[in-house]
């Protein structure tokens, strides 16, 4: 099975690695929220955040694919995942 890359905004593919290669770290960059930089090249990369995963099956060509959404909205995470100062004045005290 192939794992696809895809930008969230567009859908557009932008790497594509064979599942036995990424064995050992699937169970993470599968994750919402999970931060992933792919570089090309000095100047061409993609860094963002894991927005969605789609398992998909294309029955007539007998192909199956991962694709992980990266996006590069952080604030789409961040409450989700982490403590925020919106959090923290959000809690009252009881005395």
């Amino acid at each position: 099975m192939k794992v696809e890359f895809c930008v969230a905004e567009t859908g557009d593919i932008v790497f594509t690695k064979q599942s036995k290669d990424l064995q050992h770290i699937l169970g993470v960059i599968t994750q919402i929220g999970t931060e992933i930089s792919l570089s090309f090249s000095k100047d061409d990369f993609i860094h963002g955040y894991v927005e969605n995963t789609m398992y998909q099956v294309n029955a007539e060509e007998n192909d199956e694919s991962l694709r992980i959404y990266i996006s590069n909205d952080y604030n789409l995470y961040k409450s989700k995942k982490r403590i925020s100062p919106e959090h923290l004045s959000a809690v009252k005290l009881n005395d």
